[in-house]
């Protein structure tokens, strides 16, 4: 595949400690990674917003002496930034007419744009009138209506609501593949970037700790910082598998035999999600599917009011998360064996 754009060894004196990145053409490719991590700041390096040393390299030519304006980048910010005083239709053709195209082609784009982006019925109305997602429609189409080279997104979705995050997420990656426009989308939301991404980087103080799908990035996460951003999954290495009825299949994994999805392809790995294990105080009534008896080895309390507890399994550490309060109910005198149930909706494999 053509490489489209090339980051070699950027820095800056605010954060960024030697960016190395290779995106192809056509990628849509996810930076995730937490506040401060830099994220923002290496955007505006590609679309020369700020200082920076290094090289940007688009098409195989170095794009570092040109301004802004002239290197056919566009970006869209998490605050869609639109003029107040323009109309949708103006917002979006405004690119256009400050680099001189004539009427019928920005007529041309400005209808194509409208529909695409579903937005004809408010082409007439002002910013103050619109909904989050209108702005951010009207925003993205302002950015792909100069058809740039390269797309640049910064958490363009991240002040709309959980219902309507999902559904311009799959809209978005829709219109990207059908433009074919290469992409950065930067995002903290580790759904997000599994959801849009080819592949993904994740990036902590001002550096890249790991580039793959992110299926690799959940199989094999090369450092405890990527693990734990993507959520600290387990990660059971296993043996073999036995295909069951119904799309299942029993995977053993180091002694532990557990029911997974099966979708055809062979099972090296289980994934599971600390917070996809139920934690009981004794042995749960009903079908006994992947139940496990397990010690208590070592806990602690991390954000968002959890407590993340870790078990001795068949000599096999499982990590469970548990709400403070569920934890401290669970753990009176002094109790040390409880039984652990995987959720099936949660397992993946790999």
């Amino acid at each position: 595949m053509m490489v489209k754009l090339e980051l070699v060894n950027i820095r800056n004196k605010y954060i960024l400690k030697g960016i190395n990145l290779t995106i192809n053409d056509g990628e849509l490719f996810a930076i995730l990674g937490p506040s401060g991590a830099g994220k923002t700041t290496l955007l505006n390096v590609i679309a020369g917003l700020t200082e920076y040393e290094g090289n940007v390299i688009v098409d195989g030519k170095p794009i570092d002496s040109l301004p802004p304006e002239k290197r056919n980048i566009s970006i869209v910010f998490q605050e869609a930034a639109l003029f107040p005083h323009m109309t949708v239709e103006e917002n979006i053709i405004f690119g256009l007419k400050i680099r001189g195209y004539d009427e019928k082609t920005i007529q041309k784009r400005l209808e194509k744009m409208l529909e695409l982006m579903k937005i004809e019925h408010i082409r007439g109305r002002y910013p103050k009138t619109l909904s989050g997602g209108e702005k951010q429609r009207v925003a993205i189409a302002r950015a792909l209506i100069v058809e740039p080279k390269i797309l640049l997104m910064d958490e363009p979705f991240n002040n709309l609501d959980p219902r309507l995050r999902k559904y311009l997420r799959d809209e978005f990656k829709g219109i990207q593949r059908l433009l074919g426009i290469t992409t950065i989308f930067v995002t903290h939301d580790v759904k997000e970037a599994e959801e849009l991404g080819d592949r993904v980087a994740i990036m902590t103080d001002g550096e890249i700790k790991q580039v793959g799908s992110f299926e690799e990035l959940l199989s094999s996460p090369k450092t405890k910082e990527v693990l734990e951003f993507i959520g600290n999954p387990n990660i059971l290495s296993c043996e073999d598998y036995e295909v069951l009825d119904y799309g299942l299949a029993k995977a053993n994994c180091g002694g532990l035999s557990v029911i997974v999805p099966y979708e055809g392809k062979d099972i090296k790995k289980v994934i599971i999600f600390p917070n996809d294990i139920y934690v009981y105080p004794y042995e749960p009534k009903g079908l006994l599917v992947n139940i496990f008896e397990g010690e208590v080895v070592e806990y602690q309390e991390i954000a968002g009011d959890k407590v993340r507890v870790v078990f001795n399994v068949k000599g096999i550490k499982i990590t469970a998360e548990v709400a403070k309060r569920e934890f401290l109910d669970l753990f009176v005198n002094g109790r040390r064996n409880f039984f652990l149930k995987f959720v099936l909706r949660g397992i993946r494999v790999v």
